[in-house]
């Protein structure tokens, strides 16, 4: 795709830290901090800094693989000029929502969680199949600077 902006070779480092603790009461309290920056070697007036957030709490009781984990979440976002020199924007992002998981052995039939205890990684089990949904609402307003 043709454009006229100027020819730039990007870098992007962007370390990522992680935190989770499952509480005996089913809860599961989990931390992600992200920074990053975007650098242009012949485009300096693009070059920004980011970090974000997202604490969330979550229903897991680990007695099924497949159960409904609903959650709440809070996701900060902040943009930065180069160095982060000075804060250009931010966002709170607040969602509810809940994450479902769905197995399936290897001819594509449902598989219950007792069926994966029961026998785990014999039998038709070997190649299971696995696979996330995840029902989120953002919870208005989004608060948010510029």
């Amino acid at each position: 795709m043709p454009s006229d902006g100027t020819k730039s070779a990007q870098w992007n480092p962007e370390p990522r830290l992680g935190w989770n603790k499952q509480l005996p009461n089913s809860i599961n309290i989990s931390v992600l901090v992200d920074v990053n920056s975007d650098r242009y070697t012949h485009a300096s007036d693009a070059n920004t800094d980011m970090s974000y957030g997202r604490f969330r709490t979550q229903r897991i009781t680990g007695k099924d693989g497949q159960e409904f984990q609903p959650f709440l979440e809070y996701s900060p976002r902040l943009i930065f000029t180069p160095f982060f020199m000075q804060n250009s924007a931010t966002s709170h992002n607040f969602t509810v929502g809940t994450d479902k998981t769905y197995n399936f052995d290897g001819n594509w039939h449902p598989v219950a969680h007792a069926a994966i205890r029961a026998v785990p990684g014999s039998g038709p089990f070997r190649s299971l199949q696995t696979f996330g949904a995840a029902i989120q609402i953002p919870v208005p307003p989004r608060p948010r600077n510029p």
